[in-house]
């Protein structure tokens, strides 16, 4: 019975690390899809404030045209474990410019996560970022960016991997019941 009743619990945390990594990771996965550029030479990721722990870009969700973009951080806090968003609202008139100087209104995506460990101890980071290749004859955004970005860096921007280690809730050592949760954001 103790056996059984330990089993059980082990499969409820890991569902449940799994069903929270997965929501946490389609949410980032949308808000990162949903960027747009403020004109032609300001990118949707802003240079210098996107690391590899954090990505501050430009997002537009909403059906009022009218409306500026939302400036977005999303941001892995490996002290707490926790990614947060942040979001300041955009202002000023139709068409632009767009000023962003509201304090940010601050979510909490997922709780308790850590950074992914491979086998030969590598630990990954939160966030790369990679653009196509310019070398002739090879295809693909194979370049990866280095952190933090520059201006030229971040206008290139063409894919983002995100990972990072989803625990079960109140999981205090990544022995048993985690999931990886890992994407490509082309």
């Amino acid at each position: 019975l103790e056996s059984t009743l330990r089993l059980d619990n082990g499969v409820m945390a890991k569902t449940d690390a799994q069903q929270r990594g997965r929501l946490a990771m389609d949410r980032i996965t949308q808000e990162l899809r949903s960027q747009v550029c403020l004109n032609l030479t300001t990118p949707a990721i802003l240079p210098t404030k996107s690391t590899a722990d954090s990505v501050t870009f430009y997002s537009d969700f909403g059906s009022n045209v009218k409306a500026p973009p939302m400036l977005r951080t999303i941001t892995f806090d490996a002290t707490t474990g926790n990614i947060i968003e942040s979001d300041i609202p955009g202002a000023g008139p139709d068409g632009g410019p767009f000023t962003y100087t509201a304090t940010p209104t601050k979510t909490i995506i997922f709780q308790n996560a850590t950074r992914v460990v491979e086998s030969d101890n590598y630990v990954r980071p939160f966030l790369k970022y990679f653009a196509y290749e310019t070398k002739a004859g090879v295809l693909g955004t194979t370049q990866e960016l280095t952190p933090p970005l520059a201006a030229a860096a971040a206008a290139r921007v063409a894919r983002i991997e995100i990972s990072f280690t989803a625990r079960p809730t109140g999981a205090k050592d990544n022995q048993k019941n985690f999931y990886i949760c890992d994407n490509l954001l082309e």
